[in-house]
């Protein structure tokens, strides 16, 4: 089963009651449109949370939003993705790159990330905003 969800901005509880909510099992995808936020500060708390969701039976996918961190996202490795390429976080985590078209439970995703902050003359860019927010 394909879930789809958005504006988890690295909040913990977000992404553990949405499993709970619709008891995410082996098999299924969760994809977050925008603004996963799990890798925004780039720190040790945020990886520790991956590796827990990386024990997980289900897939969780994102779309980046205007609210990430491009820098830390763009190290993570590329690799082929059921047609299309992804950034691999761990082995069932992994960035939708945008423009890629994916074939999913015989569907076709296509991904376009991105969006304009209105709040970045608030934040710093490098740190808390960065350019490539924008498509």
């Amino acid at each position: 089963m394909i879930y789809v969800t958005g504006d988890m901005h690295g909040e913990h509880g977000k992404l553990l009651a949405a499993e709970k909510e619709v008891s995410l099992q082996e098999g299924d995808l969760l994809i977050v449109c925008g603004d996963f936020g799990y890798i925004f500060k780039d720190n040790k708390q945020e990886q520790l949370f991956l590796d827990e969701i990386e024990t997980r039976p289900y897939t969780l996918c994102f779309v980046d939003g205007n609210h990430e961190n491009f820098e830390a996202l763009y190290r993570y490795p590329q690799q082929d993705w059921n047609g299309g390429q992804v950034h691999r976080i761990r082995n069932n985590i992994f960035h939708l790159m945008r423009g890629q078209i994916y074939e999913i439970d015989g569907k076709s995703i296509f991904t376009m990330g991105g969006a304009y902050s209105i709040d970045k003359y608030f934040r710093t860019e490098g740190l808390s905003w960065w350019p490539e927010e924008l498509p």
